[in-house]
């Protein structure tokens, strides 16, 4: 008799599945009949009243049996024709992303309508991101983690089991730092303090200084800040970038520094080289390229005063006043004052004045008179110029403040 039914599976999404029947008396052996994907039926003789099949393929499958003995074998009994379904073979993704983007590429399965994509970050939950009919899929805008991807094959039927992908990682450029930070005042020291915000996934940073609308001079480091030292006059701009292994930001741009150090001390300062007797002095000095102004002062046998500050590199001075002088000079601008040049020292030696006071005395004994005068400070001798009544000139010289004077009768000045 004809086996009373054939039992298949419904649907089927692995390599192995069994086909059985009831058993059938009087028989002593079963004839199986296998059709693949509606190809031509093969045959094979089974004992039993099952068969386990392995290492099916995605394919359609229908199957037959027939009950046989030594007298002959009944009709066929057909199944239903099922779908063997696999998931693909291989799932493929890069080991890692600079950019977020990226493609998710599988083994095609011929049995398969649509198929359907997971996503897991950084090993989390898996979410369907896709259901596409081909076997690969891009996926954009990725941020930084590392992802995994699961796929399966499905038909009208249902879907097979997933397979899953290797780890993707994804690391992007930094972002660009959010601020850098300079002086906003002029600069007096040429030390230029620099701070940029921390950005992250950087591992450096690229710093560059532009001087005077010139090139760019680069520096990496790991820091976000930097002293910048010895500057020297100009206007700097700075810009920094943060970087990692995939690639750097934008860059972030500062104001403009300006640095405008303190004039350097005159080169030279010039004086009389030799004494002064009529009380002018001439003083010269160097100029200096970032001066807008000198200080210039002076030493008369001791301490130092201020005589002026201008614009010019040129002084005169008129003194009164006999004497050991001595001049300094300084350059400035309003970043300071450079340290003083100081001039050689000169002598300032004037005429005495007039002598005050001048008394002559009562006659002595001897008919001569004494002559008396105040003392003259900084004079080494006196004259004393005697006219008589015929206009003859008699001339004495003394070293102290009286004379003498013996002369014959008559009228004098």
């Amino acid at each position: 008799a004809v086996p009373s039914s054939i039992t298949t599976p419904s649907t089927n999404y692995t390599s192995s599945f069994t086909v059985s029947w009831p058993a059938t008396s009087t028989a002593t052996s079963y004839t199986l009949a296998q059709s693949v994907n509606g190809a031509s039926w093969t045959h094979e003789t089974v004992s039993g009243t099952s068969k386990n099949y392995t290492n099916r393929t995605n394919a359609t499958y229908r199957y037959a049996v027939r009950a046989c003995n030594s007298s002959g074998c009944s009709n066929y009994r057909y199944s239903n024709t099922f779908t063997n379904t696999l998931p693909p073979s291989s799932i493929s993704v890069p080991a890692s992303s600079t950019t977020g983007s990226f493609t998710i590429n599988w083994a095609q399965v011929s049995t398969a309508a649509s198929y359907t994509l997971q996503e897991s970050v950084n090993n989390g939950a898996w979410s369907t991101v896709a259901s596409p009919t081909v076997a690969n899929y891009s996926r954009t805008g990725r941020p930084n983690g590392s992802y995994k991807y699961q796929v399966r094959a499905c038909n009208a039927s249902g879907c097979s089991a997933w397979r899953a992908s290797s780890t993707l990682t994804v690391l992007l450029p930094p972002p660009v730092p959010a601020s850098l930070t300079v002086p906003t005042v002029t600069n007096t020291n040429g030390v230029i303090e620099l701070a940029w915000s921390a950005s992250a996934t950087a591992t450096e940073y690229t710093l560059q200084e532009q001087k005077n609308g010139g090139a760019w001079e680069s520096g990496t480091l790991a820091a976000t800040s930097y002293t910048r030292a010895d500057r020297t006059n100009g206007n700097y701009i700075y810009r920094v970038r943060a970087c990692n292994t995939s690639g750097c930001s934008s860059w972030r741009t500062s104001s403009t520094v300006t640095v405008l150090l303190p004039p350097v001390v005159p080169s030279t300062i010039s004086v009389p080289n030799s004494t002064v007797t009529d009380g002018n002095i001439a003083i010269s000095w160097s100029s200096v390229s970032t001066a807008t102004s000198y200080t210039l002062q002076q030493s008369a046998n001791g301490a130092w005063t201020n005589l002026t500050s201008q614009a010019g590199t040129s002084y005169q001075q008129v003194v009164n006043a006999s004497g050991n002088y001595r001049y300094r000079v300084a350059a400035c601008n309003n970043s300071g004052c450079s340290p003083y040049k100081t001039s050689n020292q000169f002598t300032v030696s004037l005429p005495p004045e007039a002598p005050q006071n001048s008394v002559i005395g009562v006659m002595q004994a001897d008919g001569s008179y004494l002559l008396t005068w105040d003392v003259v400070e900084g004079a080494v001798r006196y004259q004393i110029i005697i006219t008589d009544a015929n206009g003859i000139e008699y001339i004495y010289e003394v070293d102290t403040n009286q004379f003498t004077l013996a002369v014959p009768f008559g009228e004098y000045t």
